[in-house]
């Protein structure tokens, strides 16, 4: 049976692999829920006190592959738990932290990466790649992708847009200066020119980013 190690957030999580021991207690291990992993650390064995982080299968396998170290897998997450053991799982003490707020001393030694030894590490590391490559576990990221690419190209533009309007109205000034007699409607003019959605489109993809209305020009043309 697998056993539970901790309850967070009234989800289970079960011990997946021990990958550090001390005196045959766990003091760097992989657990998981029904959808996710975390690496716990043990930060004081006499207290039973520890460290809890959600963790990607990416960053995870990085880990297993020495391509980040043990305090690099802890230190990427947001926040962490701070476990202190009960009598059972039911009557831990769980605080949920800013990343900011960890005890870094209590962490594994920076530049520490952990050591695949065993054959029995070396098949945990393949099991988790094979997760990680899976064909189930691409397609589940496809939404993360899509929304960290949307994030980013949305930043793009509202610099881009800023810096544009800057240019748009130092043009527009000058035009003015040089053609004060003419009677059309410039305000009307400008606005026209400013009215237009962004579509950015590629193969297979469109992704359109709508700007709110405002008052201001929106784009500079």
């Amino acid at each position: 049976m697998e056993e539970v190690f901790f309850v967070i957030n009234e989800n289970n999580l079960v011990l997946d692999k021990v990958l550090v021991e001390y005196n045959e207690a766990p003091i760097f291990f992989v657990c998981k829920d029904e959808r996710n992993y975390f690496i716990s650390s043990c930060i004081d064995i006499e207290e039973e006190r520890y460290i809890v982080v959600e963790v990607t299968l990416s960053r995870l396998s990085k880990m297993l592959h020495e391509k980040i170290t043990m305090r690099e897998v802890i230190l990427q997450a947001n926040k962490f738990w701070d476990v202190r053991v009960g009598e059972d799982v039911t009557k831990d003490e769980v605080a949920e932290k800013n990343i900011r707020e960890i005890p870094l001393d209590s962490l594994p030694y920076e530049g520490a990466f952990l050591k695949i030894a065993t054959r029995d590490l070396e098949n945990y590391a393949e099991k988790i790649d094979s997760h990680l490559y899976g064909k189930g576990v691409w397609e589940n990221k496809t939404s993360e992708i899509f929304e960290y690419v949307n994030i980013g190209i949305w930043d793009f533009m509202e610099q881009y847009k800023a810096d544009l309007q800057c240019s748009y109205e130092s043009v527009i000034k000058e035009n003015r200066k040089k053609d004060s007699n003419s009677n059309y409607d410039k305000l009307a003019y400008d606005k026209n020119l400013c009215i237009s959605d962004i579509k950015i489109d590629f193969e297979n993809v469109k992704i359109n980013i709508p700007i709110a209305k405002s008052s201001k020009y929106r784009f500079a043309a």
